[in-house]
């Protein structure tokens, strides 16, 4: 099974034919999902796509938005173990691209309009606490809230950097959308400095 298929599925240890029917049930959804919101696609319309009938579907999901929240887990598992084991920007930022690119049918639809919004904003939370930790460490206690929003303008940024990376089809090099990254962080930790410096005086 592809890592894809595994995402898709959101179970590895299951007989062959749940397995293929839980991929064409996902894979009938997203395809929908190119064209149509969650909430407006129906359990009739993904299972006449999969041909696999309603009383198959409801074995196995309460209903559109569920399935769709098992392929997200799935895909973000993946990534939380990839995640877990990076500890700094440039790998994290890598890491996360290629898993994006190597799923490019998937990552168009999970980053589109009428995928989940907060998809993204998920998967950055990963590393929020490692990078706060490490900022709040060169800024003096009262100025402590201001790195939460700086982190907040940050993720937006990065955010509407990878859907535009997306949505152009992958076209930019991924060390570019890094050097983004890592453009970001540099600038935080620069306006971090000279707050800690101003309060120092």
């Amino acid at each position: 099974m592809s890592r894809e298929n595994e995402y898709t599925t959101g179970h590895r240890k299951e007989d062959r034919r749940t397995q293929y029917t839980k991929m064409v049930l996902s894979q009938s959804l997203l395809s929908l999902m190119h064209d149509k919101e969650i909430r407006k696609i129906t359990v009739t319309e993904i299972c006449r796509k999969a041909d696999v009938n309603r009383n198959t579907f409801y074995k196995y999901y309460y209903g559109p938005e569920d399935l769709l929240a098992t392929i997200e887990d799935g895909l973000l598992e993946i990534i939380t173990t990839s995640l877990s084991q990076i500890d700094d920007l440039d790998r994290t930022g890598r890491s996360l691209l290629l898993i994006l690119k190597e799923n490019k049918d998937l990552s168009r639809v999970m980053l589109s309009e009428n995928g989940n919004q907060d998809f993204l904003k998920k998967i950055l939370q990963m590393t929020r606490s490692s990078f706060l930790e490490e900022w709040k460490l060169q800024v003096h206690s009262e100025k402590q809230g201001m790195i939460e929003n700086m982190y907040t303008f940050g993720v937006g940024g990065m955010i509407a950097l990878i859907r535009k990376w997306v949505s152009d089809d992958f076209k930019d090099d991924i060390e570019d959308i890094v050097s983004y990254f890592k453009f970001t962080d540099s600038m935080i930790k620069e306006q971090i400095q000279k707050y800690s410096k101003a309060a120092g005086k």
